[in-house]
């Protein structure tokens, strides 16, 4: 398979993969088999997308009928009769689409996009203004630019492809490349937008997965990585659209920021609630007057007496978590039982005992950070309870 192949689809696997990762946040069951095997598959579709970075210099040869190039994020073999138009001459590269390129000089390949010739396929070495490429202009696909090692070898290879090639005439170019426009009023409020919409689902699906029944640990590690992903995602596109309007490269600079700073902020946010501050919470459950108060990470119930129908200590139940907090030591929110049902929850998991109150807007199960200190909440509570 051809490398720009590979990396398609090694991109649109990631794509599913990553959304399969997230589906197993509010899976039942096995959801955290599904959750490690989605991170095994994202490592090796990495792995899988980083293969056809190599080799890193253009490779070329040549036979009767066809010639073949290969490098970075390229490679084909191309006929001599799809040849249309053949150059050998200056040429810019313009900006990277998909693939792989260093910040000045050094190898390069993959889709870019040129405002002379539109998007195309290149492999070779960058030398900085006045690097020369051969340029392919074919009847099937879309043009191919290349170099080699040295202009010796560029020029070696050029001879060979036009001894074979019967169209000789130049390039057609889109026309002169367009000199950088000045941000517009739209131009700018696009950009708006589109940083608003990724710091909104930089929020909302971090946060959504901080809810969904799976560990604490495992949480904050996705909610981060979702903090991060999706800004990063958001301002690749923003930069492709970018770039095709031909704004002003300083613009750039602002965008990336403007994305990346809220991102990273986000990510410091959530890292400290799901880290910090969730697990220094405890569980806290108070008789004041008359009624039962009991206070945890996403918990804050207020039962009064007069609704609890029910009140009993059970060390035989087991639960699992709608939404809320899971962590090493504690779990609170809303919980799962298949006698109950869902539930209030807020326990220590160190702690068998539970105590299991009824009351005519559901159920609320919680104790204390000991058996011991368990019971004895229990019999208060019983006791503070009117009689029937």
């Amino acid at each position: 398979m051809e490398p720009q192949k590979i990396t398609l689809f090694a991109l649109a696997m990631l794509v599913v993969e990553f959304i399969i990762m997230m589906a197993s946040f509010s899976a039942a069951g096995r959801s955290m088999d599904i959750f490690n095997a989605s991170l095994v598959a994202i490592l090796l579709t990495t792995v899988l997308l980083m293969l056809p970075l190599f080799p890193l210099r253009a490779v070329f040869s040549a036979d009767i009928s066809s010639f073949r190039i290969r490098g970075p994020y390229f490679g084909k073999e191309i006929r001599y009769s799809d040849v249309s138009a053949i150059e050998y001459r200056v040429f810019d590269p313009g900006s990277r689409v998909m693939g792989y390129s260093t910040m000045s000089k050094g190898p390069l390949g993959g889709m870019f996009r040129s405002p002379e010739i539109g998007t195309y396929y290149i492999v070779g070495h960058y030398n900085g203004a006045g690097t020369k490429f051969i340029m392919l202009a074919l009847s099937n696909a879309r043009p191919v630019v290349f170099n080699l090692k040295s202009e010796a070898e560029t020029e070696a290879a050029f001879r060979a492809i036009t001894s074979k090639v019967a169209a000789r005439r130049a390039l057609i170019v889109k026309g002169a490349p367009r000199r950088a426009e000045k941000m517009t009023d739209r131009d700018r409020k696009v950009r708006i937008s589109a940083l608003s919409v990724s710091l909104v689902l930089s929020i909302i699906i971090p946060m959504s997965i901080l809810l969904c029944d799976i560990e604490a640990d495992t949480a904050s590690i996705a909610a981060s990585m979702s903090a991060f992903l999706i800004p990063t995602a958001a301002m690749v596109f923003y930069l492709i659209w970018h770039i095709r309007r031909h704004l002003p490269r300083d613009d750039m600079g602002k965008a990336v920021l403007g994305f990346m700073l809220p991102s990273c902020a986000v990510v410091v946010a959530f890292s400290l609630i799901s880290v910090v501050f969730l697990p220094g919470m405890g569980i806290s459950a108070e008789i004041d007057g008359d009624s039962l108060s009991v206070e945890a990470p996403f918990v804050e119930e207020d039962v009064p007496f007069s609704e609890i129908t029910k009140a009993e200590v059970r060390d035989d139940l087991d639960f699992e978590r709608t939404w809320g907090y899971g962590g090493r030591d504690i779990g609170s929110g809303r919980f799962h039982n298949s006698e109950l049902g869902e539930v209030t929850y807020a326990a220590y998991r160190g702690v068998v005992q539970k105590i299991v109150v009824e009351h005519s807007r559901g159920t609320l199960v919680f104790n204390l950070d000991s058996g011991p200190s368990t019971e004895a909440f229990y019999e208060r509570l019983v006791s503070s309870l009117p009689s029937t």
